[in-house]
């Protein structure tokens, strides 16, 4: 079993920011936050403020979990395949990377209604209870 660090951060207001892509793989940076404090005390360090790294786990090693189709108006449909359903759970994300949905997974196939998302891109993470395993870009329109 293969697994990949991912680093993801929260949402907020900055002066700058931009992504960086590259053969390691890719990166968002954002100058000029504006809410931030560091406190210390003989119990530790606490840093207060929206840019904190979030590490996950990714299992590059289940590769026969598939999602079709990729532009839909009404759903998609989740297909695990052999994969164990065992604290399996699927997640919607915005293009801005806002939660819009985050619900168990229950069957080999599970139907992902859309119809009721604003028509753009969203990202659909697939994870368990240990790990990041994979995730899907669709279109609603």
């Amino acid at each position: 079993m293969a697994f990949t660090p991912c680093l993801q951060a929260q949402q907020g207001v900055f002066a700058s920011g931009k992504d960086g892509t590259g053969a390691g793989g890719t990166i968002n940076y954002t100058i000029g936050q504006i809410d931030y404090l560091n406190t210390s005390g003989t119990g530790g360090n606490l840093n207060q403020g929206v840019q904190h790294p979030v590490l996950k786990i990714i299992d590059d090693s289940i590769t026969d979990i598939t999602l079709s189709p990729t532009l839909a108006s009404v759903f998609v449909i989740l297909d695990i395949g052999k994969t164990e359903l065992k604290d399996l759970k699927y997640t919607i994300f915005d293009e801005r990377g806002r939660l819009i949905k985050s619900e168990n997974i229950l069957d080999k196939q599970t139907s992902i209604p859309v119809q009721l998302l604003a028509d753009a891109a969203y990202l659909i993470e697939i994870e368990n209870a240990f790990s990041y395993i994979k995730s899907f870009k669709i279109i609603k329109n």
